[in-house]
């Protein structure tokens, strides 16, 4: 994937526009009626994963190196 595509995917998630996504805005977006069922442990499982420094945001590298991982083929 682009590293523009995803800076701009990137951008929607990053609320607040300081170039991290933190719990809250991934919460906020969790809103939206199509995910409302996440509860705060799905949130919290989506940090763990994708948070690779472990300080409780997620940033453009680490969030560019999620988009680019394949998903498992069936």
């Amino acid at each position: 994937m682009a590293e523009d595509v995803c800076w701009q995917a990137f951008q929607t998630f990053d609320r607040n526009g300081d170039g991290k996504i933190d719990k809250d805005e991934l919460a906020s977006l969790l809103q939206d009626e199509c995910v409302q069922n996440y509860t705060v442990r799905d949130i919290a499982s989506i940090m763990e994963d994708i948070d690779k420094n472990g300080d409780g945001q997620i940033d453009f590298q680490e969030f560019f190196a999620m988009m680019r991982v394949e998903p498992p083929k069936d």
